[in-house]
């Protein structure tokens, strides 16, 4: 694996797939990243955001703003390059009205 640097591909940070790194060296490298992005003055809300895990609220996959489906920080889309849910949406499995509860939601559309 290359090492982790600020400009490093989301790919190149975790692997191409799921079984590329242990999940230890995953986390440690997301860690690596973090460090180096709070040094160089990337704001720490905009770092939170893709491991806030709010777009994966009741999913069983989520844990500690982490995806345990694809083993990624919950937060960041790589489909689509973008703040989203690592899976963008498509292994989310959680209650529809639990979360509409939890937001203070009472409309469905």
């Amino acid at each position: 694996m290359k090492p982790v640097t600020l400009s490093i591909a989301w790919e190149e940070l975790f692997g191409k797939t799921i079984g590329d790194l242990p999940h230890d060296q995953r986390v440690q490298r997301w860690e690596e990243w973090k460090e180096l992005a709070i040094n160089a003055g990337v704001p720490l809300a905009e770092i939170q955001l893709y491991e806030s895990g709010e777009l994966c609220a009741n999913c069983k996959h989520l844990k500690n703003g982490w995806c345990k489906l694809l083993d990624l920080p919950s937060g960041y889309d790589s489909t689509r390059d973008m703040v989203g849910q690592a899976c963008a949406g498509l292994g989310y499995k959680g209650s529809i009205i639990k979360n509409l509860i939890t937001n203070n939601q009472h409309e469905i559309i």
